[in-house]
């Protein structure tokens, strides 16, 4: 169930703030809240990269719902090579 066409590139926070109003975006939390039978809390904190899912089947889940690739919606930490310098 897309809520929404899908944008190239979108992480979970993208997506949730293109949700165009706010009972699309409650909508949008109460659906994964039912889907992944987690916390409104824990899915805001997914939303907001603040954890990512521990579980595969939630990763899932959360993609099939968006319509959007788990490495796309959960992009990894960025990391800097030897030579890079900060």
């Amino acid at each position: 169930m897309n809520i929404l066409p899908i944008q190239k590139y979108q992480t979970l926070k993208e997506y949730y703030e293109s949700l165009p109003h706010t009972t699309r975006k409650k909508k949008f939390v109460d659906k994964l809240v039912s889907l992944t039978g987690k916390s409104e809390v824990n899915i805001y904190r997914w939303i907001n990269g603040v954890f990512e899912p521990n579980s595969l089947l939630d990763r899932k889940l959360i993609a099939k719902m968006t319509g959007i690739s788990e490495d796309v919606l959960f992009p990894k930490s960025v990391k800097y090579e030897q030579n890079d310098t900060i």
